[in-house]
């Protein structure tokens, strides 16, 4: 079994054949790969979170187009989520997952057009204590 994910709006691909580990690879997402920024269309953010000595931190964030305009997160669905594991530095799509440091110039920007308007969205960029730089870690 062969199974290939493409997130078109990043430019990545990630491939995992039945008994190996997944590899993915990073390239520069077309004009026409606007289409695929979830930001425009009704979308869904869950995130995990940690306690931390400063307070809260954000682990995990998934989000995902919600046709049907409700988000009650249920795998049976099918619908297919970004997810970014802040933790590890990677970004994920059906469970496949590539450093997010890897991604082309376009996609590293476009990632952090996301994550920084679902922020600006649930309204959690007042909540920090003054500005801090976001880094992703990998290990």
């Amino acid at each position: 079994m062969r199974t290939r994910v493409i997130d078109r709006f990043l430019g990545y691909t990630c491939i995992e054949e039945q008994s190996q580990v997944a590899t993915c690879r990073a390239y520069i997402p077309g004009p026409d790969s606007r289409a695929f920024d979830t930001s425009e269309v009704f979308r869904c953010v869950d995130l995990g979170v940690t306690p931390s000595e400063d307070g809260v931190a954000v682990s995990r964030l998934r989000e995902w187009a919600a046709p049907q305009k409700t988000c009650d997160w249920r795998p049976n669905l099918q619908l297919l989520a970004m997810e970014v594991d802040f933790d590890n530095g990677h970004v994920c799509v059906a469970a496949l997952c590539m450093p997010a440091d890897r991604l082309s110039v376009v996609g590293k920007w476009r990632f952090r057009l996301l994550i920084e308007k679902a922020f600006r969205e649930l309204d959690l960029v007042g909540e920090v204590n003054g500005p801090r730089p976001v880094h992703m870690q990998t290990k």
